[in-house]
């Protein structure tokens, strides 16, 4: 199984050892902004979409 395979998420990814990470990419500056790893789908998700609107 693939974190590709099983993400439904936009910047949520499932690592191999379990945990979720979460990160911005930001197309225009061509980096990345690290949100967090986190234990669950959940959690990466809710803090996904509180640093996407803060990022806007």
């Amino acid at each position: 199984m693939t974190s590709k395979s099983t993400n439904i998420y936009k910047g949520v990814r499932l690592r191999k050892w379990g945990r979720f990470t979460a990160e911005i990419r930001d197309l225009i500056r061509k980096n990345r902004l690290w949100v967090g790893t986190f234990d669950t789908k959940l959690e990466a998700v809710e803090a996904y979409a509180k640093k996407k609107n803060e990022f806007k």
